[in-house]
This record gives C-alpha cells, structure tokens and sequence, in this order.
C-alpha cells in the first residue's frame, strides 16, 4: 500500500509541462531600460522633465519546451525587430518600465497528457515597457529683476 502511494505521489510530480526562454534584443536600434530613466544622447541621464512618454510597448510571443522544459524550443526570444517596428511607428527614442510577465498557455491545461514527456509545453510571455521621446527640458523662466530699494532720505 506504501508503494502505491508514493508511486502515485511521484506520478503526480512529474505531470507538468511548460517552457523556458531568454528575452534578448541584440539588434534594438532603441535604448531599453528596466528602470524609470534612460541616458540621452549625449550620454546623459535625462531628468523626468526630459521625456514625454509616446505609447505602451506590448509584445506577445510564446516559449515552446519539450521534456518537462528540460528542452527549449525557442531558447531565446528575440525582441529586436518588434520594439524596433514599434519605436519607429511612435517616432519614439527609447523604452524605460520594460518589464515582462509569463503565463500558462492552454496547452499546459492538458493535465492528462501532461505525463508524457513528448508532450510540448508553452509559455505565454507578455513583453511591456513604456515608450519615450527625448527632449530639450524647457530653460527656466526669465527671472524679473527685484523692485528698485527707495534711498533713505538725509
């Protein structure tokens, strides 16, 4: 009785299907940042002054795995050529908030035919950042020079 409840148990362990990925961009003509700033072109970093914010960056991909996700399918996700599609059509300069955020897909929902090692697993993976132009921060306003002192009188 034992043995056939940690066989059971292990059996249990092993139903699972999935994916793993990386996320690269090695042809992105944008700067991207994980964080709230971004260096300007003069190798700055710009203040929040500095940038307008043109759009949202969404991009939706799926990671393949087989064995468990032992085996990816697609080791890397390549990113270039969407966030580049996508800055341009914005006449955006670059991303900051990039973030990314992964899911089951419906194919992992399978429980039953989760226990064959063959059967493929997927990741759903949502790619977002925000897209921002750069610009010159407006110069301080022209101060107006201070109302003459009245002279004290002899």
């Amino acid at each position: 009785m034992r043995a056939m409840v940690i066989c059971a148990a292990a059996l249990l362990a092993t139903g699972c299907a999935g994916a793993r990925s990386g996320i690269e961009m090695p042809t992105s003509k944008y700067p991207v940042s994980l964080s709230n700033g971004m260096y300007g072109p003069n190798r700055e970093m710009l203040r929040p002054d500095q940038m307008e914010k043109v759009g949202e960056l969404a991009i939706d991909r799926t990671a393949w795995g087989l064995l468990y996700s032992l085996v990816p399918l697609t080791p890397t996700l390549d990113v270039s050529d969407e966030i580049n599609e996508q800055l341009a059509a914005a006449h955006a300069d670059g991303v900051i908030r990039f973030r990314t955020n992964v899911k089951p897909c419906g194919l992992d929902y399978a429980f039953v035919l989760t226990f064959i090692p063959f059967w493929p697993g997927c990741a759903n993976v949502e790619v977002r950042g925000d897209m921002i132009r750069f610009h010159a921060a407006a110069p301080p306003p022209p101060q107006e020079p201070p109302p003459p002192q009245p002279q004290a009188q002899r």
